[in-house]
């Protein structure tokens, strides 16, 4: 999703899905990106392009247990300001690619872990015993 800022001379809506999945490249936790939207309101006064809006996506993360792929929908109001001083988030260019800011704000945004239903009934293993030829280390430890 390119945006030429030349032709924006109001108010512009946006209200577009937008394909990301050629933007994951080596990251283990995001398996695929399903379906990605993009509502908001692009303005443009003094040489300052803001973006209000929200992202909503259906993401495919991995397990933190057992590494099985887990559906998530992820949903998050974006702020964006585009300039060419110190009050920008990016710098205003003549197109902005809109694809690779949402993809890094998906990134950030996204949740550390994820579980899949079934590593909820998975049994910690229990506290293992320790081999007997290991029994006096502890005791050396504690002096």
């Amino acid at each position: 999703m390119k945006i030429d800022v030349k032709l924006i001379k109001t108010d512009v809506l946006i209200n577009e899905s937008v394909e990301l999945s050629h933007l994951i490249k080596e990251n283990h936790d995001i398996l695929d990106i399903l379906e990605t939207n993009v509502m908001g309101k692009l303005s443009l006064h003094n040489d300052i392009l803001k973006f209000d809006g929200e992202v909503s996506s259906k993401l495919v993360l991995t397990c933190a247990k057992t590494l099985k792929p887990v559906n998530y929908d992820l949903a998050f109001p974006l702020e964006l300001r585009f300039s060419n001083d110190e009050l920008g988030d990016y710098p205003l260019d003549a197109v902005i690619d809109f694809s690779e800011i949402i993809y890094a704000n998906i990134v950030v945004e996204k949740p550390y872990v994820v579980y899949h239903e079934d590593s909820l009934n998975e049994v910690v293993e229990e506290k293992r015993e320790v081999h007997p030829a290991f029994m006096d280390l502890e005791d050396l430890i504690k002096k």
